[in-house]
């Protein structure tokens, strides 16, 4: 396999200088991104399960940008689609780009030729106006500052093209059950913001009412997040039984999921 291009871009002063520092010396031991096994098992998360449903909702095409893209196993999954001729994946950290994204590239048969590794942050991207089909992220929209969200979706508005999408997944939801929310609000992430890290948690109608704010048009494709196992357990049974049931809607109460497709309005 071709070891992608690593190009680098200014960090803007908006940039979280403690998120970068997280990022760059405390998750590569939390998470032992120095242990290649490991960071190829954290594939098996159940991440792999939403392809097919994703590929099915979206026509990946022409050049793309991922944001945040960390060990570049989104970019190296979307660089194998023949229908896309280039993936930009930028993240702010290059210790991870450097030292993780390439073992999970050769791991995932990635098209080396296709992707280009970038350093920066998503405060302003140095791209041409419309100059992408397709603006991906994964885990990583609910990582904006809420103080500059009309910055960073302005800039991502600004580099799609007319026709163009914005694909998000594994993002977090506020469960509309206020109960379950005020727990979410003070769980989720909670080790992550004490280390100064951005974690923001919304609504589905909070998210909805963000992205319209910048001129975007959202549609919401809902899932229930299946993690595989090496035997089948009762709680798998059970998720694979919500899938088409009316347990459906009693789930997505309690752990929404969604994949967000945004469209220019």
């Amino acid at each position: 396999m071709t070891i992608s291009n690593l190009i680098k871009h200014p960090y803007t002063e908006d940039l979280n200088k403690e998120e970068l520092i997280y990022r760059e010396k405390i998750q590569p031991q939390e998470y032992s991104f120095d242990d290649v096994a490991k960071s190829v098992e954290r594939l098996a998360d159940g991440r792999m399960n939403l392809l097919p449903l994703l590929f099915k909702a979206v026509d990946f095409r022409g050049e793309m940008l991922e944001l945040g893209a960390g060990s570049c196993w989104f970019g190296s999954v979307l660089s194998r689609l023949q229908s896309v001729d280039k993936i930009y994946c930028l993240d702010m950290s290059e210790r991870i780009l450097c030292d993780v994204a390439p073992h999970i590239m050769a791991h995932l048969e990635a098209d080396g030729d296709k992707l280009i590794r970038v350093v920066g942050d998503f405060h302003k991207l140095y791209f041409e106006d419309g100059q992408f089909d397709h603006v991906v992220f994964d885990a990583s929209l609910h990582h904006i500052p809420e103080l500059n969200w009309n910055k960073v979706l302005g800039e991502v508005y600004r580099v799609l093209k007319p026709a163009g999408r914005v694909v998000a997944i594994r993002e977090p939801f506020l469960s509309p059950i206020p109960t379950i929310r005020s727990w979410q609000r003070r769980t989720q992430g909670a080790h992550e913001r004490r280390l100064g890290v951005t974690e923001n948690l919304y609504t589905r109608r909070e998210w909805d009412s963000k992205f319209r704010s910048v001129g975007f048009r959202s549609h919401f494709v809902a899932y229930v997040p299946l993690q595989p196992s090496k035997s089948v357990t009762a709680k798998e049974i059970l998720k694979q039984a919500v899938k088409n049931s009316a347990l459906r809607k009693l789930y997505s109460l309690l752990k929404p999921a969604y994949i967000i497709i945004l469209d220019k309005a």
